[in-house]
């Protein structure tokens, strides 16, 4: 069987379905969804209106993901699965690399793209490792960020003594005096598990800037190609973007996808991409 329908993240016209439209050419629809949030119930209630079709996603892959999987870049999606009733169900892939930009940004993909109007691909090699350089330690902070994130938990909103598996305030005052006593209880108790110490922010990004720095597993042998923000990388490119006549980061990123539309079979530019292509075509869940 093969992929009918791929969602993906990102707005109708926006990067993420211009760059699947391409790669993916001629195997399936692409839609979007907007925002990651949400992006699973989609998947999964695509799937029960529409039976006969396939359905598959493709979603970015988070900071605090690097974290779970830590492997050296492989060059293929990853798998992107969730339990539902100790049951494992497969939803499609998340990229390997960080998000789309990253892509967008690669050597293989830039030379060819730009064509004439390319610089040399020792000049643009270096033009991409001097941005790195400059944001390996803005991309600790922010890894480290996101793996402090709490999962919110609800706010509870009884107290007391569990009988029954009820619980209750069996035998207590429950008068407005009580009750503001309680939530203020609650309240300060919530505020202390659902905000992370800094001291364990501060350690993380510590531990991050060691593996994010030159000498680390995410940046050596252009790993941060994978595990960096491309927008990241994008932006702190700005300068030696403009001394070679490409415009603004974001002029940039337009010629390239205006330029991967004269290249023919785009996905044999990229590992990954051409793997992408095979999970569509053989995919089953």
């Amino acid at each position: 069987m093969s992929v009918d329908l791929l969602y993906c993240e990102g707005g109708e016209g926006k990067t993420d379905s211009r760059v699947l439209s391409q790669v993916l050419d001629g195997l399936c629809q692409i839609k979007t969804i907007g925002s990651k949030y949400g992006f699973k119930e989609k998947v999964l209630m695509s799937r029960e209106l529409k039976p006969e079709t396939i359905i598959a996603g493709l979603r970015d892959r988070d900071f605090d993901d690097f974290e779970q999987n830590e492997s050296l870049p492989q060059f293929i999606p990853q798998e992107w699965q969730v339990t539902d009733n100790q049951n494992s169900i497969h939803l499609g892939w998340y990229w390997e690399r960080k998000e789309i930009e990253n892509y967008l940004i690669d050597p293989q993909i830039v030379i060819p793209a730009l064509g004439e109007k390319a610089p040399s691909l020792d000049n643009y090699q270096s033009i991409l490792e001097n941005s790195a350089l400059k944001i390996y330690t803005y991309t600790a902070a922010r890894i480290a960020l996101s793996l402090s994130r709490v999962r919110l938990l609800p706010l509870p909103n009884n107290w007391g003594e569990k009988k029954w598996r009820i619980l209750f305030p069996f035998g207590q005052t429950i008068d407005e005096a009580s009750c503001r006593l309680e939530i203020q209880r609650i309240r300060t108790h919530y505020q202390s598990t659902q905000v992370p110490q800094e001291q364990d922010i501060i350690a993380k990004f510590t531990e991050m800037l060691t593996h994010c720095q030159p000498g680390g597993f995410r940046f050596d042998n252009q790993s941060y190609l994978t595990f960096f923000s491309g927008k990241d990388l994008l932006c702190a490119m700005e300068e030696d973007l403009a001394n070679l006549n490409l415009g603004t980061p974001a002029d940039f990123r337009e010629r390239i996808l205006t330029g991967m539309k004269k290249l023919s079979d785009v996905w044999q530019y990229l590992p990954e991409w051409q793997r992408l292509r095979q999970l569509i075509q053989d995919y089953q869940y």
